[in-house]
């Protein structure tokens, strides 16, 4: 699992509870501690209780060198939950060193703490007997209470410089119950915030700082726990890292990390980050040692709860009262300090723990050991400084402790020797004097004594029976001989456990066999050596700091918890809030540029679409509604009424010679009719035959020729299956299927490759089909635009269009009116009739400047008066721009058949005749022996008898070769007359244009639906979601459960990206027949189709996807608390236009793919449920099973909604989720976004290989 958090902090000791309430005030902070929480124990609470929890929550290792036996709290509030909750300060030159100014930000740290946690402590008897007695042989300094628990005071007039001073407590005087350090977050007292923003997660262990290589930058905590098994948490970008485990785990955990001394690290295989030889060093181990008196009598209010509330101290020695609950647990936790140093062994010290444990408050049965009173005195000021190292690369075992003493006094180092002097005259000073020269012992009830000869028999019986007890208290444990002294003289010793003798070199030894750790270690990770001052970040590490006691390169004085805590608190105090985190750039751009350009672009197409119609309507009035036409096509063409008879002179006469002479008006000089009308296409010994399954050859066209001349039209006639289509589908160069052979003679080229024939016979013809196929939406002015602009750029105008349209007879009250058809999903829009389609066909193929015209059955489906129109148009056109146009006609009348100049005649896929209309009537006579019928019967009499004559040749070879020689001689000197191309800018404009106008602009009840669907949709998983991605408190962190219900919204936003797309379906297939017919044609290319299709998808999509997360959004709550709001926004933004973009590509590939609408429907909506099935939505992948779980990766839907649970979740403290369901493959929204993109371009590919695929099989 993976969590992010602004802090992590890790330790929540008594410096790292404070840190982390400190930092949750500021952030989201994670506080990770290895124990249980204090409050599950009842000793904890109280004063009393200080044994038993003791033994419980604290973690003990043994020094190696010494055997001392020392520790760390094992529990949430560390030593503050354990300890005798004593409040003291530290000197000043403590936190100078760390680099803070005593008198203002370490007094200020230090009375807060104060005034949250610390109360005076009650009065006792107790306590004034100490105090008292102290005052003896010192000054006492508390008497003031206002200067109760403000630290040392040094006062130079002091006899014999001992100090007195008095602590306050962090048990409540109301309750009795202990406030530890974790109270400040726990109960919210002062620090309202921390609650909202702190997770602590408990019984939770740190096993390696996460440290990137390249930057030196900490990210993050690899953690373990018995409940959730190991995981990873997080900082973000911004964040910290503190560690606060102790003088021992600190260092430990430093060490794992990689950073520490080379050869230690590398002795462990572990990979070396940082080389800081300092990293373990410099322990500062306080020693200590334990003086019980017996006490006598039982009427000492005050003597079960007092600890450390009074202290005398010396400039190197300090010594406090303790209660007498405290005496058996202070042997125990410190490995039995009643045992030698070599006999403190790890069998003893488990046995003593176990005691406490089972017996509560009394290491073994029996009450005596209850009556005694102890005196701690430690060190102030230690010389001596052992170091800590790793012991294996396990984080589960403990540090090698080397505390820099021994267990003989002459292998003592210097500074051990030294620092052992001064505990021995800091025990005449304190302990000697204040049982030898005060009356202390009497008000302990004691007999009075001038203290000059042998002890009080009460005092000797009471020392026998406790020697006894403390040789008995285990099987292993061996007490030190110090316990077996026999020293009953005022003279020779001290009537204490263990006497104290007066001889020093006696004492010494009686010390040195009695000392132990204070449990109150420090320096580990010297400030200025590995961490620096003030920050306390770890030198070299960015984002990793260390602030706890293990910073300090000197011991704290008397107790260090409240210094703990005040270090806790000023290093809190120099962290900043990192505020909002900034969102990935690449999401946001994303989304802002495309929805600034779909709105840019929705203005420019309003835009457009205004000035149209204003130009248009203004068009109209100064014109009467009309385009005037140039002169040629005024002459040529009447504007309305029947066709004039087509004759063969120029078509400027004399008499309009002057009008002419309007340069404007004159028709371009390519479009005069010249003098003689050669061939432009000629052909010999045309054959198609098709292969069969039985593997013969069926032939449909056997030897057939003929030629096409300029300016003359041309019918192909014969009966049904006589080979009509074929023959004019070799002419035309769309014949795909079928083996041709034969020679064919193109404007002067003679071809016998079929594929180069139809590369340039499209290149100069023009193909107009049985169906003609136009928008219904389309104008027929924009119908010729489109069609010529391909053909032959920006150069044909308007005007141009409008000109033609003028010339076949639609004026321009019909030619801005709709086509008319059906559009895609059945709506039926009315449009033009018939015959006016016919028109507009002719008007398309001619606006390209075709040499060569070929029409199939135009004149199919309408009644003789408009075939009749539309055929004498086709002539006149025929002969104004010079073109060669051979029409297929089933069975014309006989008026409608004079209008042809030559025919083709076949039958049964043989070529019957070729030839002019002049030479008809002889080879009707010559060949059917019968006389030439009358005008009107002459077509159906020729398809009679070709019919009836179809199993005989009628040509035989020399009449083929006359054909030949001829049609190929007329095109032998004709060249072609070089086009020059359209730019691919036009060509893309054009059909971007039309495809923009057509169905989005004029199909606005089909883009309204859209864009209202998605938002309706939006706003019913908003309804059902509502609210869910917010937490209970601001800023908290989503339950598991509450994480897993938002997955479930954005997979419904992803089925409404994925799923609504197929609403698109019935337009492109709409789009993949109009493409058909016109890749046909060679108008454009499959690239072109795509791209423009693409584009107006991706601005549909953008509004869309803008509308959906301006509902979505705001009603479920989908902010990540860790962004700004706008960040939040177009993150999410960007995902659902990403994920509409890669919907929609889908369904356009599979309409393309598949042959028809309902495969397309089938296939398409297959893959996306299987898609959502694997997305990790409905099952996380982590649950499914490993042979259907690689589907993810080809999954668009998995990426999408990652996409949106790491923009919701990334950085927050909910990014557990995305661990938890796996749904961080890729990590970043970015990237998940790239890949969403990656699979667009793949289906648009995929869209230009099937389209590239779509021909028409003829």
């Amino acid at each position: 699992m993976s969590i992010n958090y602004d802090f992590i902090v890790v330790g929540g000791g008594a410096s790292g509870a404070i840190l982390s309430a400190t930092l949750a005030e500021k952030g989201k902070t994670l506080l990770i501690e290895r124990g249980a929480n204090h409050s599950l124990y009842f000793p904890s609470k109280i004063r009393q209780g200080w044994p038993q929890i003791a033994g419980i929550a604290w973690n003990t290792q043994r020094a190696e060198d010494s055997n001392h036996w020392t520790g760390t709290a094992n529990i949430l509030g560390g030593g503050s939950a354990v300890n005798g909750g004593a409040c003291w300060r530290a000197k000043a030159e403590v936190f100078e060193a760390l680099g803070f100014d005593y008198e203002g930000e370490a007094q200020e740290a230090y009375e807060i703490l104060e005034a949250q946690l610390c109360d005076p402590v009650p009065d006792n008897d107790y306590n004034q007997a100490f105090r008292s007695s102290m005052a003896d042989i010192g000054t006492d300094l508390a008497v003031d209470e206002e200067l109760t628990g403000r630290g040392y005071t040094q006062d130079t007039d002091s006899p014999g410089g001992i100090y007195v001073n008095r602590a306050r407590s962090i048990f409540d005087p109301a309750t009795g119950f202990r406030r530890p350090s974790s109270h400040l977050f726990e109960q919210g007292s002062g620090f309202r915030g921390a609650q909202a923003n702190l997770t602590v997660m408990l019984l939770t262990i740190a096993t390696r700082v996460l440290i990137d290589e390249g930057s030196m930058k900490a990210q993050g905590v690899e953690l373990t726990s018995e409940i959730l098994g190991n995981f990873t948490a997080r900082i973000r970008k911004n964040g910290k890292v503190f560690l606060n485990a102790g003088v021992f785990e600190t260092p430990k955990l430093l060490m794992l990390s990689g950073v520490g001394p080379e050869a230690v690290l590398k002795a462990h295989g572990i990979p070396v980050l940082i080389d800081n030889p300092s990293v373990g060093q410099n322990l500062v181990d306080r020693k200590s040692f334990y003086i019980s008196i017996p006490q006598l009598t039982t009427t000492i209010d005050g003597d079960d709860t007092t600890i450390l509330d009074y202290v005398g101290a010396t400039e190197n020695m300090w010594l406090s009262l303790t209660h007498k609950l405290a005496v058996p647990w202070g042997n125990a936790a410190f490995g039995c300090v009643a045992c030698a140093a070599q006999d403190r062994t790890v069998a003893c010290q488990e046995q003593l723990l176990a005691a406490l444990v089972l017996y509560g408050n009394g290491a073994v049965p029996g009450t005596q050991l209850l009556e005694l009173v102890g005196l701690f005195i430690a060190q102030r000021n230690p010389r001596a400084r052992g170091h800590v190292e790793l012991s294996s690369s396990n984080f589960r075992d403990n540090l090698r402790v080397f505390d820099g003493w021994n267990t003989r006094i002459e292998d003592l180092s210097e500074d051990a020797l030294h620092d052992l002097s001064v505990i021995v005259d800091g025990a005449y000073e304190l302990v000697v004097d204040l049982v030898r020269n005060t009356s202390f012992i009497e008000k302990l009830g004691h007999p009075v004594s001038n203290r000059t000869g042998e002890f009080a028999a009460e005092t000797v019986l009471a020392l026998e029976e406790l020697k006894g007890l403390f040789s008995n208290l285990s099987n292993e444990c061996k007490v030190s001989a110090a316990f077996g002294l026999n020293c009953s003289s005022w003279t020779e010793c001290t009537p204490t456990l263990p006497s104290l003798p007066l001889d020093r070199e006696a004492l010494t030894t009686v010390i040195f066999n009695n000392l132990a750790s204070s449990q109150h270690g420090a320096g580990t990770c010297q400030v200025g050596k590995v961490v620096n001052k003030r920050s306390f970040q770890v030198l070299g590490v960015q984002s990793l700091h260390i602030a706890d006691l293990s910073i300090l390169d000197a011991a704290t004085d008397v107790h260090p918890m409240l210094t703990a805590m005040a270090i806790g608190a000023l290093a809190g105090n120099q962290i900043d809030s990192l505020g909002k985190e900034l969102p990935e750039s690449f999401p946001v751009v994303f989304a802002i540029v495309m929805v600034v350009l779909a709105t840019l672009f929705s203005l420019v197409v309003i835009g457009f679409q205004f000035c149209t119609s204003s130009k248009l309507s203004s068009k109209n009035s100064e014109t009467g509604g009309s385009v005037p036409l140039p002169i040629w096509l005024k002459q040529s063409l009447p504007a309305s009424g029947p066709l004039p008879t087509c004759s063969s002179h120029a078509f400027v006469s004399a008499s309009n010679a002057d009008a002419a002479t309007n340069t404007a008006d004159v028709p371009p000089e390519e479009w005069k009719i010249a003098p003689v009308t050669p061939n432009l296409l000629a052909w010999h010994r045309l054959c198609c035959s098709y292969k069969m399954k039985s593997g013969e050859d069926t032939v449909t066209l056997s030897n057939a020729s003929g030629a096409m001349r300029q300016g003359e039209l041309v019918a192909i006639m014969g009966a049904s299956g006589s080979g009509k289509s074929t023959l004019l589908d070799i002419l035309s160069g769309r014949k795909s299927i079928g083996n041709v052979t034969g020679t064919l003679s193109v404007v002067g080229t003679e071809i016998n490759d079929a594929k180069e024939a139809r590369k340039l016979l499209r290149e100069v013809s023009a193909y107009i089909p049985q169906q003609e196929a136009f928008y219904p939406t389309q104008s027929p002015q924009e119908a010729v635009l489109f069609t010529a602009r391909l053909k032959l750029g920006a150069i044909f105008t308007q005007d141009d269009a409008q000109s033609l349209l003028d010339a076949v007879g639609l004026k321009e009250e019909v030619s801005n009116r709709p086509i008319g058809g059906t559009l895609p999903g059945g709506i039926v829009i009315r449009g033009l009739s018939g015959g006016e389609r016919k028109r507009l066909a002719l008007a398309c193929a001619v606006a390209i400047k075709p040499r060569l015209l070929f029409l199939d059955e135009i004149t199919s489906g309408l009644d003789s008066e408009n075939a009749m129109a539309v055929v004498k148009l086709l002539k006149n056109l025929c002969q104004i721009r010079q073109v060669a146009a051979a029409l297929v006609i089933h069975q014309p009348s006989g008026e409608l058949f004079e209008l042809f100049d030559s025919l083709v005649l076949l039958s049964s896929g043989k070529c019957v005749f070729s030839g002019s209309l002049e030479g008809l009537p002889d080879f009707y006579r010559d060949t059917f022996k019968t006389d030439y019928p009358a005008q009107h019967m002459v077509p159906n009499r020729l398809l009679k008898e070709a019919t009836a004559g179809e199993a005989e040749g009628f040509f035989d070879e020399d009449v083929l070769e006359q054909i030949h020689r001829q049609g190929l001689l007329e095109t032998k000197a004709l060249t072609s007359r070089p086009r020059i191309p359209p730019t691919t800018w036009v060509v893309f404009t054009t059909v971007f244009t039309r495809n923009l106008t057509n169905h989005y602009v004029r199909n606005l009840g089909n883009v309204a639906a859209r864009i209202l669907l998605y938002t309706a949709l939006s706003a019913i998983d908003g309804a059902i979601f509502w609210q869910v991605a917010q937490p209970e408190s601001e800023g908290g962190a989503l339950p598991l459960a509450s994480s897993l219900v938002v997955i479930g919204a954005f997979t419904f936003l992803i089925m409404i990206s994925f799923l609504l797309p197929f609403a698109m379906i019935p337009i492109f297939v709409f789009d993949k027949k109009f493409f058909a017919a016109e890749s046909a044609l060679g108008l454009y290319s499959p690239i072109i189709y795509c791209i423009s299709q693409a584009l107006l998808e991706t601005w549909i999509l953008t509004i869309c996807a803008l509308c959906e997360a301006c509902v979505i959004i705001p009603m479920g709550g989908f902010w990540n608390p860790v962004l700004p709001r706008w960040g939040a926004f177009f993150t999410v933004c960007g995902s659902l236009i990403a994920s509409g973009l890669a919907g929609s590509g889908l369904v356009l590939v599979c309409t393309m793919v598949f042959p028809s609408q309902d495969l397309a429907f089938l296939a398409g909506s297959g893959v996306v449920t299987v898609a959502l099935g694997v997305s990790g939505g409905f099952v996380p992948f982590p649950s499914m099973e490993d042979w259907i779980s690689w589907l993810q990766w080809v999954s668009p839907c998995k990426y999408s909604l990652q996409a949106l649970a790491i923009g919701q979740f990334g950085n927050s403290n909910s990014e557990i989720i995305l661990e938890v369901s796996a749904l961080n493959t890729p990590n970043s929204v970015s990237a998940n976004i790239g890949v969403l993109l990656g699979f667009y371009v793949v289906f648009t590919v995929g869209t230009v290989l099937a389209l590239s695929r779509q021909r028409e099989v003829r």
